[in-house]
Order: structure tokens, then sequence, then C-alpha cells
């Protein structure tokens, strides 16, 4: 990431349901140390019952309303892996386990799985990075987003699967001093009849 500058921090964003129907927003620092819930440090599942997502700051730089700069990220199409973590696959793809991962930018890590995907033993990639310990506030920080499908055979896949989109969203929030498109200069629009009598 390099949201305006090179040093970042990633912020986990919870909406908490008040009394009345009235919610709040709740950020705390994703740190390397501190982990998400299951203790893997650098690394964050969504909750649909939170509706989260990450905003990734920049603290060195703020907005018109003293807040840090910031993008949004949310996961639009998160899935919950079914392979067992000490399966064959789930070794190597331990990866799946979080939505998010977030590590100090290393040109030597290249992929989620580790070098050698097909051959790996699930002791390379994201949990083995992740589990260095090393500072993720206030850096050069990559983001690795994990999403998909989740996917049930129906006949209507035979002979060729229908086409399923999945994706993300990643979002100026707090970037921009206000909606940048506002900025346009103004235009006539030659196809309309109002353009033609005007004149």
């Amino acid at each position: 990431m390099e949201v305006d500058g090179p040093n970042n921090t990633v912020t986990e964003c919870d909406t908490i349901a008040l009394r009345w129907g009235r919610k709040t927003l709740r950020q705390c620092l994703l740190c390397a140390g501190v982990g998400a819930e299951n203790g893997a440090p650098g690394a964050a599942r969504f909750r649909f019952s939170r509706m989260r997502y990450w905003r990734i700051i920049n603290p060195n730089t703020a907005n018109w309303v003293g807040k840090p700069t910031a993008y949004k990220l949310e996961a639009r199409s998160p899935v919950q892996p079914f392979t067992h973590p000490d399966s064959p696959s789930g070794r190597r793809g331990r990866f799946l386990q979080h939505q998010l991962w977030v590590t100090p930018y290393d040109a030597h890590e290249r992929y989620p799985a580790g070098e050698f995907v097909n051959q790996s033993t699930g002791d390379d990639g994201l949990p083995a990075w992740t589990a260095k310990d090393r500072p993720i506030e206030n850096t050069d920080v990559v983001l690795w987003h994990s999403f998909g499908v989740h996917h049930l055979p129906r006949p209507e896949d035979h002979p060729v699967q229908s086409c399923v989109v999945c994706g993300f969203t990643l979002a100026p929030s707090g970037f921009f001093d206000q909606n940048p498109v506002i900025d346009l200069p103004p235009m006539k629009n030659g196809a309309s009849c109002c353009a033609h009598s005007a004149g």
C-alpha cells in the first residue's frame, strides 16, 4: 500500500449496535503480536455481525477534518474455508484461515502459500511471515486479502459453469477533502434539446 506516502497503518473497523437502533464505529490498530480473535499476529477475519472492514491510514498526513488520510478495504466476498487446517491442502493453504493478513514489505515474500505452493508443507507463507512479529505500524505494509466463492455444484453448472462474480472494494475513506468529481468543469450536453434552444 502507498496511501499518501510509503508508511501506512491498518485499522480494523467494527460497527457496534447501541440501544434504540443507534450504532457506533469501533476502530483499533491491527498490530503484529496482538493478532486477531485467534491469536494470529497481523491477521484478521471478516465478521458479518460487525460489518467489519479495514482502513489503511497514513498517520503522518491529515485530511481537512484533522483525521489521517485513508483508504477502506471492504470484503465483498469473504469465504469460510472448509478444509481441515492440518490436512495436506489445509497446510498449504493456511492463508485461507483469515480474510486479511498484513506484513511489512519484503521483496522475497511473494506468494501467500510460500515460494513453492504444490510442494509446500505449510512452513512457508503468510503464517510463517506474520509469526516473525515484525512491526506493521507506520511502515511500508503489504495487505493480503483472501476472498472467493463458496461453490456447491448445481445441475445448471453442467456442462459449462455459468459466471460467478466475486471481489472486494478498495475506496478512498477520508483521503480526499470532498467528493473529487465535484471538481469537474461544467459541460454542455450537445444531445439535450435545451442546449439547442439556449443558443
